[in-house]
């Protein structure tokens, strides 16, 4: 009984020490680098590699081209979901708003989840708004587009007709209402915003005064602005929509008709997958949710995994094109980003 009171805080200590091991080892580089060619080592034994190159040599250029093509109008698309909540604050002209989309693209992806994307739209247009609202657009804009790919995501699941298909719908139905709930804190009506805020004050913090504060009431005033939150939101559905008809377009390519509920379904548990913390970017992870998807569907492993290799290359062209608009210089204007 004596000894208890120092056993419990070694023994406190010793789970802390092996929690902070296991999480340090999860995230080591060593891991992710194993982990990411395990997944890609099983994704290779469940496909001929004969039949892929085979699939690949048959392959329709003229319809990858045009699926290119379509890709672009999901930039503009895109564009236009954060440009229309930007310009709902400042007047800012298209030219310069997608000068400066095009230059996130690349950090969009290469870093997981977009968030080297999400760090240059920031601090570019801060320069015009001020940190807190060019933060709260940009947020805004995300919550849109989860919001648009959660609904379509839970249309698709309506269609699926698979042994899964029950999961598939709970899990769009969680997403959307998820994901609506988060959307929907912009339009939380002023007394309430009011009584959080003076909340947030009361920590006495400056980081809280100056930064989170000016942050929830950015994105409460463009709660407001109810024509410009369902023009993003219209975008945003009109950009994943097109974007599903462009990836019909690879999968037809390939011999392969791939219904659009199928690629509703995949997109959003594949792109969760970003977030494994055991491959790098959720490589061979992604890869493989897609394929194991788009077979229900009736397709070949090797038609899959063939869609899976285009829609990883899907947006290369456009990284091009992210290196080529740093090259355009960009104006300047009088509002600070830290302000």
């Amino acid at each position: 009984m004596k000894n208890s009171p120092t056993l419990e805080p070694k023994q406190a200590d010793s789970e802390s020490k092996s929690r902070s091991f296991l999480s340090g080892l999860l995230s080591s580089k060593i891991v992710r680098i194993g982990g990411t060619l395990c997944c890609l080592w099983l994704i290779a034994r469940n496909v001929d590699a004969t039949r892929i190159l085979h699939t690949m040599q048959n392959a329709r250029m003229d319809l990858i081209l045009v699926g290119w093509l379509v890709t672009c109008c999901v930039m503009i698309f895109a564009t236009a979901e954060w440009g229309i909540i930007v310009r709902s604050i400042k007047r800012i002209g298209w030219g310069e708003l997608s000068i400066i989309f095009l230059r996130m693209l690349a950090p969009s992806v290469v870093l997981p989840a977009g968030i080297g994307g999400e760090a240059v739209r920031i601090y570019q247009i801060s320069r015009h708004l001020g940190a807190a609202n060019a933060t709260a657009a940009a947020a805004f804009a995300r919550m849109s587009s989860a919001f648009a790919m959660a609904i379509l995501a839970f249309a698709g699941a309506t269609r699926v007709h698979a042994s899964w298909s029950g999961v598939a719908l709970a899990s769009c139905a969680a997403y959307m209402l998820a994901t609506f709930a988060i959307w929907s804190v912009a339009f939380y009506p002023d007394d309430l915003v009011e009584k959080f805020v003076a909340w947030l004050n009361g920590w006495n913090k400056k980081f809280v005064s100056t930064t989170i504060v000016p942050f929830v009431l950015a994105i409460h005033e463009i709660g407001k602005k109810k024509s410009a939150v369902f023009m993003s939101l219209a975008a945003s559905l009109l950009g994943w929509g097109t974007n599903f008809a462009a990836l019909q377009l690879f999968a037809v390519a390939v011999g392969a008709v791939v219904p659009w509920y199928f690629f509703a379904v995949a997109l959003p548990l594949s792109l969760i997958s970003t977030f494994a913390p055991f491959v790098l970017g959720g490589i061979g992870v992604r890869e493989g949710i897609l394929m194991a998807i788009l077979m229900q569907s009736g397709i070949s492993s090797e038609q899959a995994g063939v869609i899976a290799l285009l829609v990883d290359i899907q947006m290369v062209p456009f990284m091009v094109l992210s290196a080529l608009a740093w090259l355009i210089p960009q104006k300047q204007d009088s509002v600070p980003p830290t302000s």
